[in-house]
């Protein structure tokens, strides 16, 4: 394994299935990037050369879109940035439909909210025992 691969983050847009091919102008009508296109970007090998003189490169969902006469350089920069939460992502999957790929990245987003929540509120009542019971230690005390 290359050492760019070893050091690239778990979410980034390379590695996502919203990574597309963009027909200029027309957002819905995109198709995601094989696994072979996104190692020679990553190589550096020109947008033009991979996607074709009449595409672009860009997010499915939006977030960011860019000319085929962007340098291998900016490209490789925007599509390993690391993204974590900041963005939306699916895994590339081969074969998925990016409609059914859509509805999976809001489901996992909502089971990473729902986590969060809960957490957020073990904590809160783990704060409210905590309090609880230093008041009824003190008024255990206090009473002797």
């Amino acid at each position: 394994m290359s050492e760019t691969k070893k050091s690239m983050p778990e979410r980034c847009c390379r590695k996502c299935h919203f990574l597309v091919a963009v027909i200029e102008g027309k957002m819905n009508e995109n198709r995601s990037l094989s696994a072979e296109d996104r190692e020679k970007l990553l190589a550096g090998e020109a947008v033009g050369a991979i996607v074709g003189s009449q595409h672009g490169l860009g997010c499915h969902l939006g977030c960011w879109i860019r000319h085929r006469s962007d340098t291998p350089d900016m490209i490789k920069d925007i599509i390993t940035k690391p993204r974590r939460d900041t963005c939306f992502y699916h895994a590339h999957a081969p074969g998925i439909a990016m409609g059914a790929a859509e509805v999976l990245e809001k489901r996992e987003a909502d089971l990473r909210e729902a986590e969060r929540d809960r957490l957020f509120t073990r904590q809160q009542a783990d704060e409210d025992r905590t309090i609880t019971r230093g008041v009824a230690r003190s008024t255990k005390y206090a009473a002797l």
